[in-house]
């Protein structure tokens, strides 16, 4: 019933699949990438943090450290230039690090993608109804409640988190500068950790989820299966008619050699060999036909109908036919076997005369 109404129940072939990446159609979570960048960032920060804020604060009191009282309108520019290239020269490592990072997540979840054809214009997305109908389309509403739905757990657990931490964050007040800022960077990064590790976890599942929905958008039905199969291998009917002709000229080949064949050497039944051999011109006997099967009870019914010898060897037989093409001379190994064969027809022949 499936195949009659065309519903796509076929997994996507390796074809569809490639093509489907060929035009940038990927399985990719934007949830693990941002969680990805996230923590890259967090990970920077805690590592480069201290450092860079000693340099801008060296910056500062470099700049506005002058013994002088008046500062003049040029003087306050130099300063902020110099403060600013300086900030600029410690902020790009930083933002290279998190470029590396955004791409190492992309990569991990579909690889390197070289593709311009997401580039090219499509008309109809100028569509205004076709966008209002994608705007609130199902998908985009399903998108816009699971996104609720994740921000409204990453609130819960934050919250969760810091109400079991009202106690420190109660104490605070009574203790020094230093020793506030210690525990509340502790505490905030605590927490930060937790909400790293929910959105990781949130953007795995919704990985699997993405590659699920890749994976049934790309469906197919049993007759693109069947289509697909025929572009790539051909079309039955049309390598059965090609297969047939062949058949029909190897049988002409065999009419036209097996005829004049010294000897045919059978399996009995699976393998059958046509050799001659003249003497006068030959240096070895050469395989003139060879078949198995139908061809190979052909070449015996045109060996019968012509009276030549047909002799059942089948070690010789198996040999000659996987060893030797049609037309070539066969092999020294062989020149015994075959030779002993000659000679028993030779002297049949002779004794028949």
């Amino acid at each position: 019933m499936a195949e009659d109404m065309g519903e796509k129940s076929e997994l996507p072939s390796p074809k569809r699949l490639e093509e489907a990446r060929e035009r940038g159609q990927i399985a990719k979570s934007q949830d693990l990438a941002a969680a990805i960048d996230l923590i890259g960032a967090v990970v920077v920060i805690v590592v480069l943090g201290g450092f860079l804020t000693r340099g801008w604060m060296e910056m500062l009191r470099r700049g506005l450290g002058s013994g002088s009282l008046s500062i003049n309108a040029g003087e306050l520019m130099q300063i902020v230039r110099e403060v600013a290239m300086q900030s600029i020269l410690s902020i790009l490592p930083i933002l290279a690090i998190m470029l590396v990072v955004a791409i190492i997540g992309n990569i991990a979840q579909f690889g390197v993608v070289f593709t311009t054809k997401s580039l090219e214009p499509k008309f109809d997305r100028l569509n205004p109804i076709q966008g209002l109908q994608n705007l609130y389309g199902r998908k985009n509403m399903v998108r816009s409640g699971l996104n609720i739905v994740k921000l409204a757990i990453v609130c819960i657990v934050g919250f969760s988190y810091l109400s079991r931490c009202l106690e420190e964050v109660a104490m605070l007040p009574i203790l020094d500068v230093r020793a506030m800022v210690v525990i509340f960077g502790e505490l905030l990064l605590h927490l930060v950790i937790w909400l790293l590790a929910l959105l990781l976890a949130m953007g795995l599942l919704d990985f699997m989820f993405q590659k699920w929905q890749h994976t049934q958008e790309l469906k197919m039905t049993k007759q693109e299966v069947q289509d697909e199969r025929r572009s790539m291998d051909g079309d039955p009917q049309i390598k059965g008619r090609r297969l047939r002709m062949m058949r029909q000229i190897a049988m002409q080949q065999v009419n036209k050699t097996v005829p004049g064949a010294s000897v045919v050497v059978t399996n009995p039944t699976h393998f059958s060999v046509a050799l001659q051999y003249d003497q006068g011109s030959m240096a070895a006997p050469r395989v003139v036909a060879k078949g198995v099967d139908h061809m190979a009870l052909r070449i015996r019914q045109v060996a019968m109908i012509h009276k030549v010898p047909i002799i059942e060897r089948p070690p010789l037989a198996r040999a000659l036919y996987a060893q030797v093409e049609v037309g070539q001379e066969i092999s020294e190994e062989l020149y015994q076997a075959v030779a002993e064969v000659l000679a028993y027809v030779y002297r049949l022949e002779k004794e028949a005369a």
